[in-house]
């Protein structure tokens, strides 16, 4: 296939948890191996804890970015199990006449502040820009921005806070949460602590000191109280929260809120999905809600991707007829490397446009993002039409094989479950689709899954930090 020309410079962003991290001796500390969580549940979670008020700073704690995470991976209880960003690269240097001179996969220390990022990302990418334009016949060349997730604040700070934007061309997000997610909530409420069998970690504590992380919190009125929803100030704060990181959380939304770069941002925005909106704090616990309260207090189901809310999935000010969105009615995790949601990318930086046509029906999925092996995979599949008939199918990655299969149990009400059990360890695409619709616009569903071999963890079973 002949490549087409690409004149500018494309730089990929991955959501939080999406880099590699290294230590000062070029060791990993996050990977997507299973030595990484081996070594987290044998006490290295210190290791990726930051000091009390580290704010915009790094630590110097001799922790650099790697790579992007090329396959899928899970967050183990901090965020979202993603596929990865092998796929999405491959297609993009498949498609354009992308280079190392050209093409910056930029990975970040996605524990710190997206300002510090931000700023880290004009450093590393204007260089580039300036060599690139030396070239013969790209004076006029500007920088496009491809973001997955968090990677699409970190672009934003850049753009809209650090003068990226005059060498800006287009700034496309993936999933990205520029209102928030009411998921960091829960995560920094309720505190992570991951359980796989007799295995167990407590992330709470270094969830707790990621500034990142607290800026995933919502930034709209997301509390639910009297009869009411107020935003987290309004409420009084989050029990066991910092203040001071919840008002730093709120000051970087504001300072994006306050100059949303319309002209040049292209959010793609995934939808359908069960996703937590809202949420009830109750004896000091988050009790996540899909729902949002009206004016008139009715309680609306608020379907995003998953993870990101869809009114959330583009910034303040912006609406579901702005013109520059685009839709995939796929999971947070699945979303970069989607078929669909490549062709969309494709039409966005060709400038020819690609029409979203969806069905009148919809189908939402939730699977276990990580388990043991031997142990049973759930997944969890609602439809709009209760008569559906669906299945749910195990895929292998990289070569796309189907490795399992099952017509999912209907449960009732639209809700079908279906249970794989004796998989072998490794990373899986869950699909799930609709057996014989007649609707060809009725696209099946994608999220990734992790099966974890246990004995790659060592004989710990204990629960580190609890």
């Amino acid at each position: 296939m002949n490549r087409a020309p690409f004149d500018d410079v494309l730089v990929v962003l991955p959501g939080i948890m999406g880099s590699t991290l290294l230590d000062r001796d070029g060791r990993e500390v996050w990977g997507q191996d299973a030595a990484t969580l081996h070594g987290l549940l044998r006490g290295g979670t210190s290791r990726l804890a930051l000091p009390a008020g580290i704010g915009d700073e790094h630590p110097g704690d001799g922790i650099t970015p790697g790579v992007l995470m090329p396959g899928i991976y899970a967050s183990v209880g901090v965020w979202t199990t993603s596929l990865g960003y092998r796929r999405l690269l491959d297609h993009l240097t498949r498609r354009y006449t992308l280079t190392p001179d050209n093409l910056v996969a930029f990975a970040y220390d996605w524990r710190l502040s997206n300002r510090y990022n931000g700023r880290r990302l004009k450093r590393v990418v204007e260089p580039v820009l300036a060599r690139w334009r030396e070239q013969p016949g790209r004076r006029d060349a500007k920088l496009v921005f491809l973001c997955h997730s968090m990677g699409g604040l970190v672009a934003r700070w850049y753009t809209e806070r650090e003068g990226g934007a005059t060498h800006t061309r287009t700034l496309l997000t993936i999933g990205t949460p520029h209102r928030g997610a009411a998921k960091a909530i829960d995560r920094l409420v309720n505190g992570v602590r991951l359980k796989l069998g007799r295995f167990g970690i407590d992330l709470t504590e270094v969830a707790r000191g990621l500034p990142a992380l607290h800026q995933l919190l919502p930034s709209y009125a997301c509390i639910e109280e009297g009869g009411a929803l107020r935003t987290i100030a309004e409420a009084g704060g989050l029990p066991g929260v910092s203040a001071a990181a919840l008002d730093d959380a709120a000051r970087f939304h504001a300072q994006l809120d306050g100059s949303p770069d319309t002209a040049r941002l292209h959010p793609l925005v995934g939808i359908n999905q069960p996703t937590a909106a809202s949420a009830r704090i109750t004896r000091g616990t988050a009790v996540l809600q899909r729902t949002m309260l009206t004016a008139e207090g009715i309680a609306v189901d608020r379907l995003g991707d998953g993870t990101v809310p869809r009114f959330a999935a583009y910034p303040k000010g912006f609406g579901d007829r702005f013109p520059a969105l685009s839709w995939s009615a796929q999971t947070h995790g699945g979303l970069p490397g989607h078929r669909g949601v490549l062709d969309q990318i494709d039409g966005v930086l060709t400038g020819t446009g690609v029409e979203f046509r969806a069905s009148g029906t919809a189908i939402g999925v939730e699977a276990d993002p990580l388990v043991l092996a031997g142990e049973p995979l759930t997944v969890r599949a609602e439809s709009t039409d209760p008569a559906l008939l669906m299945d749910a199918q195990l895929i292998e990655p990289a070569t796309g094989t189907p490795v399992a299969r099952q017509v999912m149990r209907h449960l009732g009400a639209g809700r079908h479950e279906a249970t794989f059990v004796g998989l072998p360890s490794g990373g899986y695409v869950v699909r799930v689709g609709a057996l014989r619709h007649p609707d060809p616009l009725l696209d099946p569903v994608t999220a990734p899954t992790v099966v974890v071999d246990p004995s790659a963890l060592g004989g710990s079973g204990a629960v580190q930090g609890a």
